[in-house]
């Protein structure tokens, strides 16, 4: 598996950057799912695009990247939409940890709303040759439904791709299974979610995003969190969920360790230096999985996004008000669809908000010389709600205390 991406031999960069790539497109459609389920080929397919597509379990997809902009039909197939297709990277990304997916997406997203730019829809692709739902599609399934909200899970669409290599009986069981269950789609289903199919051809890829184009463009979970309620990526809803996949991961090597233990108990005590050795090895690669869990949980408490307008609150009379097709502006600060208002500031309001930038980053230098690893918090100078947090996933002992479910609330819209 040496080649493991390919891109097309004469392809060129989609790559624009976040305040450009939609400029003119009335309609932004972001899509997800697990790695391996086809997402860079359905937007290449749909758009005639040439992002890199994977030909092995390796992720290729390890930025957000943007199609080129086409145009489909909408229901009526009267008016012609110009539509761009976002591709994001799965939270079983080979190179990536979760925190650091999480993040991409909360950048992007929280990005796009400080701006006024609402989503047209979200399409999650799923493999319908996966005869077992494994531990990854579910965390990426969680992630969807955490990062919609109930109330936009309605502007979506999960589509099951791979058609062609399953038996179409076997494959319409599986169907039947996904959208039936509660621990599969039945809970985005019942919210709203369109479930279709993907045959791999352009029309089929069109018929899916055409779903979405008569929909009221509505703001993200996510977006409402970090942007208007001003929350840190560990305490929304996507954020509590990835900390209790971490909590249960901690439980599970907890009872490894304790078989390990015994049985290299056992080995000693019969004198098996050959299984000793090997049951040593296992147990200082199950220390390390125990160092990089730690590592990862308190990579997602001190999750800080590199997206400066989330430093500012929003103003008070647009807050709440997203219109759904806003141009961006360009790099230049010109462009933006006419009637757009960017309120002015004033000087005090600047200066008290420069005065608590320096106050930060002064306490992250003195939190970086008192911590002997560098980029790490100290744990004593962690804020109420890290601990609050931290403590309601915290692992003791053979028990692993986590509140909160995977199943979406009608609360959190």
């Amino acid at each position: 598996m040496e080649d493991i991406c390919h891109p097309s031999p004469t392809r060129t960069s989609h790559l624009h950057s976040m305040a450009t790539h939609n400029s003119g497109a009335d309609a932004v459609i972001f899509v997800m799912g697990p790695t391996g389920a086809g997402k860079t080929t359905f937007i290449n397919v749909a758009s005639k695009s040439d992002l890199r597509v994977g030909s092995s379990l390796q992720s290729c997809t390890d930025q957000i990247q943007f199609s080129r902009q086409f145009h489909v039909k909408d229901k009526d197939n009267e008016k012609l939409r110009r539509v761009v297709l976002v591709d994001s990277p799965g939270f079983d990304d080979t190179e990536k940890s979760d925190s650091d997916i999480l993040k991409i997406i909360c950048e992007y997203l929280a990005s796009e709303y400080e701006q006024k730019h609402l989503l047209q829809g979200v399409i999650y692709l799923h493999r319908i040759t996966d005869n077992r739902v494994s531990g990854t599609s579910l965390r990426n399934l969680q992630a969807y439904q955490e990062l919609c909200g109930t109330a936009a899970l309605a502007n979506s669409v999960i589509a099951t791709t791979m058609w062609s290599r399953i038996d179409p009986k076997l494959g319409a069981n599986y169907e039947q299974e996904l959208s039936s269950k509660e621990k599969f789609f039945k809970p985005a289903v019942d919210y709203g979610a369109k479930f279709l199919r993907h045959v791999d051809t352009e029309e089929s890829a069109h018929d899916i995003i055409r779903e979405l184009l008569g929909d009221e463009p509505k703001p993200l979970r996510i977006q409402q969190e970090l942007v208007d309620e001003k929350k840190k990526v560990f305490e929304t809803a996507a954020g509590e969920a990835l900390m209790r996949e971490l909590a249960k991961a901690e439980q599970k090597h907890y009872q490894e360790f304790l078989e390990v233990e015994k049985e290299l108990a056992d080995a000693k005590q019969q004198h098996d230096e050959a299984m000793q050795q090997e049951l040593e090895e296992e147990y200082a690669r199950l220390e390390e999985v125990k160092k990089n869990l730690a590592a990862e949980k308190a990579k997602l408490l001190d999750l800080q996004l590199s997206f400066a307008a989330l430093l500012k609150p929003s103003p008070p009379e647009t807050r709440g008000t997203r219109p759904s097709t806003v141009a961006s502006p360009t790099l230049s600060g010109e462009g933006g669809e006419e009637g757009a208002v960017i309120p002015k500031k004033s000087k005090g309001s600047i200066l008290s908000k420069l005065s608590r930038c320096v106050k930060s980053l002064w306490k992250r230098l003195l939190a970086l010389l008192t911590w002997p690893c560098i980029g790490t918090t100290n744990v004593a100078n962690r804020t109420r709600k890290q601990k609050k947090i931290e403590s309601r996933y915290k692992f003791q002992g053979s028990q692993t205390r986590y509140r909160g479910s995977s199943r979406i609330h009608p609360s959190h819209s």
